[in-house]
């Protein structure tokens, strides 16, 4: 008689549970202690703090000009650079929190600074991005995004750059992403002076350009370039071509 000997294997499923954790930052910080993990030891530049997180983590910034820190990445200074899945986002809204970049004297030279970098599915949230610029043909003065599973929400984009006369930069206020109730206002680019290869949802672009005087017939979209758009307003922007810019979908 044959003897069948049967062997029963479990199968175990281990779960593991992600706790984020979130980082602090505050300018008027007196004990930046890193990880920053409570506004007693608050950063006092968002790049320090952004550094320390991980995936899923928030970085909460309080009220403030953030105009110092910073990385550079694919030979471009940034004044955040996102590089992993997070959230950063501000305590009280765009009108007292502010991420500054910097204007190159000579027509963003190589001292140029991009406000803000995003990694597909970063998230940034509640901020003003001013006086950003890129130089050299790049995109996105004020925000660069990889792809558009990033996003930018609940932000003003307003007086950055992306102008360079014989390249094709474009997106002077943000570039790809995807923009949920921010306000792109007083950019420029040499292509879709407000934003490019992006989608907005209830975004206003107004005051928007491409590079050259007006009057002078150069670049596409002064407000859009390549953009999916759903209940935005688009209004008062300047091209040499297209004031509102090609559309994918409005």
């Amino acid at each position: 008689m044959k003897t069948l000997t049967l062997t029963t294997a479990f199968l175990t499923v281990m779960v593991v549970h992600v706790s984020a954790t979130t980082h602090y930052v505050d300018l008027n910080s007196t004990n930046p202690v890193s990880p920053y993990m409570s506004w007693a030891t608050a950063a006092t530049n968002i790049q320090d703090a952004v550094k320390t997180a991980s995936t899923f983590d928030t970085v909460l910034v309080t009220n403030g000009i953030y105009e110092t820190g910073g990385a550079v990445f694919s030979s471009m200074s940034n004044r955040v650079y996102v590089a992993t899945r997070i959230i950063l986002e501000s305590v009280n809204g765009p009108s007292v929190t502010f991420i500054k970049g910097h204007w190159d004297p000579n027509t963003n030279g190589p001292t140029a600074v991009r406000c803000v970098y995003l990694q597909n599915s970063a998230t940034l949230s509640g901020f003003t991005l001013t006086n950003g610029a890129v130089y050299g043909g790049v995109n996105g003065g004020g925000v660069y995004c990889e792809s558009t599973t990033a996003t930018v929400t609940n932000c003003i984009i307003t007086g950055n750059t992306a102008y360079y006369l014989y390249g094709g930069p474009a997106g002077g206020g943000a570039y790809s992403g995807t923009l949920l109730n921010c306000v792109i206002s007083n950019n420029t680019a040499r292509n879709g002076g407000g934003v490019s290869w992006s989608t907005l949802v209830n975004c206003r672009v107004i005051g928007n350009s491409t590079g050259g005087p007006i009057g002078t017939a150069i670049g596409n979209g002064g407000g859009v370039d390549h953009c999916n758009l759903t209940n935005c307003i688009v209004a008062n922007n300047w091209a040499g071509y297209q004031a509102v810019g090609r559309l994918i979908q409005l």
